[in-house]
């Protein structure tokens, strides 16, 4: 059974370099929650759906493919078949990205892929 050591804080309070120390540290994998609800976000604008509709934005994350795989010591995301990079880092994404959290079957299914991820070893699960 894997080990995940979760982090969790406010914004700025140092949760990225610390949990990817210490995944550095004892040879765990480092995983960016977070990124997962931006790509949820990102595939919802991408389809222009509207991010205050709880319907809508329920299924539309129940029907993006994410594939995660282990890469340089951290978990990568995929979105049928290409790494989102930058695209899930901008003010637009920014934006949307807390209603799109709030929809609990968007909060369900970030939490099944995080669960699945156990499948690639021990973890360090930077929260938000």
């Amino acid at each position: 059974m894997a080990k995940v050591i979760a982090i969790d804080g406010p914004s700025g309070s140092g949760k990225s370099s610390t949990s990817r120390r210490v995944a550095d540290r004892l040879g765990f994998l480092h995983v960016d929650s977070g990124a997962l609800y931006r790509i949820m976000t990102w595939q919802c604008l991408a389809r222009g759906v509207d991010t205050t509709d709880p319907a809508a934005v329920a299924a539309c994350a129940e029907s993006v493919g994410v594939e995660c795989r282990p890469e340089g010591g951290a978990i990568a995301y995929y979105v049928e078949g290409e790494a989102p990079g930058n695209r899930i880092r901008t003010p637009e994404i920014n934006a949307h990205a807390s209603h799109v959290a709030t929809v609990k079957a968007v909060r369900d299914r970030v939490t099944a892929i995080l669960r699945g991820m156990t499948a690639q070893g021990d973890l360090v699960v930077e929260g938000r």
